[in-house]
């Protein structure tokens, strides 16, 4: 433990300038390294080393399934938002189920995550979710909905999309859209 939790600290620090080697390092001593990894990520507050270690981890992508989708349902709502992002970019389709269940989460962001996660997936119940959260009171579902039906080329979400710009600034929040 001792041992990881010392390689652990030097990726966070030095890892980042020296990509290749912490990669290998990473690959070498995988099975002892995700946990300690994935502990790093939920408590680093440095954006720039977090965005680090899921590179580092979604390298490694099917070797680290499986201990994500166990921290999905953590209490704290961002590292249940970090182990959404790390399945989507590990490419785990196969929890979509247990991500669906993220789209009624209680935090804006963490079901923004879980719908640009499935989208991602190209899951059928994705779609039906981005008009949901364009008719959304809550400003942010509203505006994540937007970026995602750009970027995904929502057809369904058009006709809500222009509703969106016909309508008249309401409580000086019509800017936004």
């Amino acid at each position: 433990d001792n041992f990881i939790g010392k390689v652990v600290d030097g990726l966070k620090q030095h890892g980042r300038q020296n990509r290749e080697a912490a990669n290998k390092l990473t690959a070498t001593l995988l099975s002892g390294l995700v946990p300690y990894l994935l502990d790093a990520l939920n408590e680093e507050p440095e954006t720039g080393r977090r965005k680090f270690m899921i590179t580092l981890l979604s390298s490694v992508r099917s070797d680290t399934l499986h201990e994500i989708a166990g921290r999905l349902h953590d209490s704290r709502w961002y590292v249940s938002r970090n182990m959404l992002l790390l399945l989507r970019e590990c490419r785990g389709n196969y929890y979509a189920a247990d991500i669906r269940d993220f789209l009624n989460h209680e935090v804006p962001a963490v079901q923004l995550e879980a719908l640009r996660t499935l989208l991602s997936f190209q899951d059928a119940e994705a779609e039906p979710y981005v008009v949901k959260f364009l008719r959304s009171n809550n400003v942010r579902l509203r505006r994540g909905a937007v970026g995602l039906a750009g970027a995904y080329r929502i057809r369904e979400a058009v006709p809500h999309l222009v509703g969106l710009l016909r309508e008249k600034n309401v409580m000086n929040k019509g800017f936004l859209f």
